[in-house]
């Protein structure tokens, strides 16, 4: 069944390499959904094109270097800042780093497009990739959208002060948390841990580049890192992280199971795995981002009595995980983007007081009331064997 043409994503074609372009038409070739309105050779003529607003998301090649895609992404969304960009070239390094800057600078996503000599599995893959990225992404008209409704039900702020920050986010994920770290400032004292769902050789550039923008440390986790006040860590593409508790310090873990809501880095073993050790003192966020993933972990912290905020709708690039967790009743508060920052410091008062002392399983908090403990009982884990690394 084809997709009526008024409610096609449009889509824009900015390369004038054959070897991009030739699988980039095949994938797209017989998607009744998507519709390529313009074509065009270079980022110039991209720019004018998107000035008329028409165009959903452009399918930007990165092969014409660093400065020139930071320069395009740049003007393309000063010229029409609702368009989607969506990065496309093959993955070496500098593809990689360019790559990362760019959704650093507000791509939507970045799609590894197949070699010369791919096999047919890669070239589905491809544009199967393709395919829900733009399908998630969407038409840009879905982007106007009415405040965020409350669901019937909410939870409310924990009355115990955070601990620790727990960040979740996904497609326009990079931008959204460069923001929302760069709005903590530098005097933030809790320990940061972010799940940003990344492959393998990305979140290592992404921390290298959070860490010249902001002017702080930021790393990637490392199996037995004891967490300590201003930590600001990232989970290492291809692996899921989680926290444990030995002793009175927590450390981080690293675990290389399956897939968990088809992601890996998964955001629910981070957030459930600190639920159960933190309890009420967890402050969870979660970000812009494709599928439910963190919906399930929102719910341990939750249940634990701690406090989850999500990202509106309006300013989501995509509101599937903060919107699986706001339907799902999860969300104490539902905000934009530049909201977030002012209440986690107004929920932290800016920074941490005390070295972290976490809680370990049965051990009461001053401050938690009896519901709030009955109901860190009920925290579903996820018992994981410790990654054994080189």
């Amino acid at each position: 069944m084809s997709t009526p043409k008024e409610q096609q994503i449009r889509v824009l074609l900015c390369t004038d390499a054959s070897i991009i372009a030739t699988p980039l038409k095949r994938a797209l070739l017989g998607n009744t959904a998507i519709t390529v309105h313009k074509e065009v050779p270079d980022t110039v003529s991209a720019v004018t094109a998107v000035r008329k607003r028409d165009t959903d998301t452009v399918l930007l090649d990165i092969g014409i270097g660093k400065s020139a895609v930071h320069t395009a992404i740049t003007r393309l969304k000063r010229a029409d800042p609702n368009v989607n960009i969506v990065m496309l070239g093959s993955l070496s390094f500098a593809n990689v780093r360019t790559s990362m800057q760019g959704l650093m600078d507000g791509a939507a996503d970045y799609v590894p497009t197949p070699t010369r000599h791919a096999t047919g599995i890669d070239q589905r893959t491809f544009k199967e990739s393709l395919d829900r990225v733009l399908r998630a992404l969407g038409r840009r008209d879905a982007k106007t959208v009415a405040p965020t409704p409350p669901p019937e039900a909410t939870p409310t702020i924990s009355k115990v002060t955070p601990k620790i920050l727990l960040i979740g986010s996904s497609t326009g994920g990079p931008q959204a948390v460069t923001d929302l770290l760069a709005g903590l400032g530098n005097d933030f004292n809790l320990p940061i841990l972010i799940t940003q769902h990344m492959p393998v050789g990305f979140t290592s550039i992404f921390a290298k580049n959070l860490s010249r923008q902001l002017e702080r440390h930021v790393q990637e986790g490392s199996e037995a890192h004891d967490l300590q006040p201003g930590d600001i860590l990232i989970a290492p593409g291809g692996i899921h992280m989680q926290v444990q508790a030995e002793g009175q310090s927590t450390h981080v873990h690293l675990f290389d199971g399956p897939k968990i809501n088809y992601c890996k880095p998964s955001v629910d073993p981070l957030f459930e795995s600190a639920a159960a050790i933190y309890g009420a003192a967890v402050l969870a966020v979660v970000l812009t981002g494709m599928g439910h993933d963190g919906r399930d972990g929102a719910g341990a912290v939750v249940r634990a009595g701690g406090t989850v905020l999500a990202q509106d709708k309006a300013t989501s690039v995509v509101w599937g995980m903060p919107g699986a967790v706001t339907e799902a009743g999860f969300a104490a508060e539902v905000l934009p983007i530049k909201d977030i920052a002012p209440r986690v410091l107004s929920l932290t008062n800016g920074r941490s007081e005390a070295p972290i002392q976490p809680r370990h399983r049965g051990e009461r908090q001053p401050h938690d009331d009896d519901q709030r403990q009955a109901g860190a009982g009920k925290i579903r884990k996820r018992i994981m064997p410790r990654a054994h690394h080189q």
